[in-house]
């Protein structure tokens, strides 16, 4: 028998959790406080309701990894959004499953409490308030309230006499666009992936643009690679995933790739040095190549010209120089062992030329105080500033949960698998695990399926101190492995989440289906990630769509050049990774040590990839 579900929130992840529901026979009622759908990406134009998207939003995930694994973005390649396109998908989302009958907007939810009989009392506010507020019962409780409600900024000392003097300060909440700044010296607190956008509005609009970070922040660039269409979801996902499947077939998959490996590294030799002997013109070569190669790919561009064939991201122009910086900022985080995951990444270089060229200036030490007119920093400079603007996110808050919780505020890594209460077994939040490198959608749509399952009776988590002990493994490796990100409790690993979360709900993709189909194999070695994987089997799958979307999803380079740098990396993880040691490792090791210093002159040489 299905339970009846309340639903806080309609944003993505409130809008996943009815569908969820639905699918597995539950009555879903969803509240919303705005009068209509959309959560962070609310269309403010047409809505009577503030909004924290700011007009130029461009998100940094592609829509291949923001879609929803049941409703993909068949024939579109991969782009970046505009934060009205994407809510112009959730709508359709919701008008092709009719989910729009199980929400409720202009609902603001003030408290939720549990009962004696196990239940969860709730109750509801109009946001007008002309009509008393209503209490409901429900069996479960999902909160999709989202990440992005409450702002949380530093306090400054001397901030009342800067403001006295005619000084501003401001969250990231609240900016729409650079236009209310011209004219002004502003500093830009923070430099996350909202904060690179804002800092370069305000550095081309405004008299003096101050970026003040404590670390330097780890920037990818929405466009990874060189001369290509390439989105970082798109581009080296698929070498995470395979140390996920089970060591049963992890042994035979590895010696199958390291000797693949150690084949390609062998070939390549032998090409290599033929091509020495016979006076090969290897860099004539790849010059004829490379332009005949860049026409083809400037065709194949965003159509609205967002991304340009040698653009280092959404309309920024590449250069040396600022592929430089990001290198040398990226370094600056490393531990001495070439890891840079110990810290969220910004996912969006825009603001990098402007750095590049001085616009921007960047201040790395910590602020000290204000004073009318300027910001003075910990090493003594002082900045002159019309404007602090803080980019320095938002706070966890679940006051209507504050009663019954003992606070308004819940560490998620606290949660099993930051979703699941330990101690409410009908509590779920959705929407706060959020990908170093991936898509919020994606992992909220795994929580909801989880949990729709789970309140199905068809399958079980751990209860009790198994579940303690895994929440706390969990915890222990999120905090090392992000360390130099204390304050973002949200943040995971998407190539340890996802596929962990797809184990418990049975929808990892099953090594039959590979073996059915070699082409969809190749996809998932080569091809970049996509939602529809976790679609290709178990409860509630759509093999056939999801087959078809993921072949239809460009590569992101061609089938010569998918191979010589799939194989190497593909050995590696299951030489090393995936724990085999008798029969791989010794292939995968003379492979990789090998491979590398013969495998991209071969590539150049044939016109293979672009160095």
């Amino acid at each position: 028998m299905g339970k009846k579900v309340c639903v806080v929130g309609g944003g993505c992840s409130g809008i996943a959790s009815v569908k969820q529901l639905l699918d597995e026979g539950h009555e879903p009622h969803c509240f919303e406080m705005k009068d209509d759908l959309g959560g962070v990406f609310y269309d403010f134009r047409g809505g009577k309701k503030e909004s924290i998207v700011y007009d130029n939003t461009i998100l940094t995930i592609s829509n291949q990894s923001m879609a929803f694994s049941d409703f993909p973005p068949l024939g579109e390649g991969r782009n970046h959004w505009h934060w009205a396109e994407y809510t112009h998908y959730l709508k359709r989302y919701v008008k092709h499953f009719n989910l729009g009958a199980h929400m409720q907007f202009n609902k603001q939810v003030l408290e939720c409490r549990h009962t004696a009989e196990g239940k969860w009392r709730v109750t509801v506010q109009d946001t007008d308030q002309e009509r008393a507020a209503e209490t409901h019962v429900f069996d479960a409780l999902m909160v999709c309230s989202g990440t992005h409600r409450v702002p949380k900024r530093p306090t400054f000392e001397g901030e009342d006499a800067f403001i006295a003097a005619g000084g501003r300060v401001l969250h990231s909440s609240t900016y729409k666009s650079p236009e209310p700044f011209k004219g002004q010296r502003v500093v830009v607190i923070g430099c996350g992936e909202s904060g690179a956008d804002v800092v370069r509005e305000l550095g081309v609009t405004a008299l003096a643009t101050t970026l003040a970070v404590r670390t330097l922040p780890v920037i990818i660039p929405r466009n990874v690679l060189h001369g290509r269409y390439v989105t970082t979801d798109g581009w080296d996902i698929p070498f995470r995933f395979p140390h996920s499947f089970e060591v049963g077939y992890g042994y035979a998959l590895g010696a199958v790739f390291a000797v693949l490996g150690l084949a390609v590294t062998i070939v390549g030799l032998v090409i290599g040095s033929l091509g020495s002997l016979i006076g090969m013109n290897v860099d004539l070569a790849h010059d004829t190549w490379k332009e005949a190669r860049n026409e083809r790919l400037r065709s194949k561009c965003s159509e609205d010209g967002r991304m340009a064939a040698h653009s280092l991201d959404v309309m920024t122009p590449d250069s040396f120089e600022a592929r430089k910086l990001i290198l040398e900022w990226r370094k600056a985080t490393w531990d001495g062992k070439g890891n840079v995951q110990n810290k969220f990444f910004t996912k969006n270089a825009s603001f990098v030329p402007l750095v590049v060229d001085g616009t921007i200036k960047v201040k790395t030490c910590g602020f000290s105080r204000l004073e009318p007119g300027k910001m003075v920093f910990e090493d003594g400079e002082e900045v002159e500033a019309d404007v602090v603007m803080c980019c320095t996110g938002y706070q966890d808050r679940f006051e209507f949960l504050s009663e019954e919780l003992g606070s308004d505020r819940i560490n998620v890594r606290t949660l099993f698998k930051h979703s699941v209460h330990p101690d409410y077994d009908n509590l779920a939040l959705i929407g706060w695990a959020r990908p170093a490198s991936g898509g919020i959608p994606a992992c909220s749509e795994l929580q909801a399926r989880l949990f729709s399952l789970k309140l199905s009776g068809k399958v079980r988590l751990p209860e009790g101190d198994e579940m303690k002990a895994a929440i706390t493994a969990d915890r222990e490796r999120e905090d090392a492995q992000f360390k130099w990100s204390p304050g973002v409790n949200t943040v995971v690993s998407y190539f340890d989440y996802a596929p962990a979360m797809a184990k418990l709900i049975g929808c990892f993709p099953n090594f039959w289906c590979f073996v059915r189909d070699p082409y969809l194999f190749y996809r998932f070695l080569c091809g970049g990630h996509t939602p529809s994987w976790w679609r290709l089997s178990g409860p509630h799958a759509v093999p056939e769509l999801a087959a078809a979307h993921i072949k239809n999803i460009p590569l992101p380079l061609g089938y010569g050049a998918n191979v010589i740098y799939t194989v190497p990396f593909m050995a590696h993880f299951f030489g090393f990774r995936g724990r085999i040691q008798s029969v791989a490792d010794p292939l995968v090791i003379l492979s990789y040590l090998m491979g590398w210093k013969t495998v991209k002159s071969v590539a150049k040489g044939f016109g293979l990839v672009q160095m």
